[in-house]
């Protein structure tokens, strides 16, 4: 762009977030009075000056360690650039129990959820996504897990603990 003096300069300038919003709910398990870790692991912490993510970054944890409240299992995150060619990973461990409950890729749940209800995700247009994790049959998931994303389901193999 350039700046013509004495005239009026107009300028487009594309504001594009860089952070996202994940939150969490589980249903399904026992309530009681251990410590869950909500985690999610990336290496997008590096971007290039057009705002792509480096190769080759050293992963790190975004981790939210909360009880039940209210007969609620629940948290929120706020991460970095989602996009649909990488795939951070959500788990769900039980701390107290030393036990991972549940794992899967956060946009493969995301694609997923959203190809069941027949919708594309854009995810230079979606910046919130509310992930609820229903384990069906108990904490075993026996009978699968439910993932809903922004209210698209989709039933999740319970081989993939």
């Amino acid at each position: 762009a350039e700046v013509i003096a004495d005239l009026h300069n107009v300028f487009d300038v594309t504001l594009i977030p860089n952070t996202y919003k994940l939150n969490f709910s589980v249903e399904g398990l026992t309530v009681c009075e251990d410590e869950y870790n909500f985690s999610v692991k990336d290496n997008n912490s590096r971007y290039t000056f057009d705002n792509l993510i480096m190769d080759n970054q050293e992963e790190f944890e975004y981790l939210r360690t909360t009880r039940f409240e209210a007969d609620e299992l629940k948290t929120r995150m706020n991460v970095l650039k989602l996009t649909s060619n990488r795939d951070p990973v959500f788990t769900l461990t039980d701390v107290t129990q030393n036990k991972s409950l549940f794992s899967k890729g956060v946009i493969s749940m995301i694609k997923k959820a959203y190809n069941a209800g027949g919708q594309p995700v854009d995810f230079s247009k979606t910046f919130e996504f509310d992930i609820i994790v229903s384990f069906k049959g108990g904490e075993s998931g026996s009978l699968g897990i439910a993932i809903s994303v922004n209210g698209w389901v989709y039933i999740e193999n319970s081989t993939h603990l």
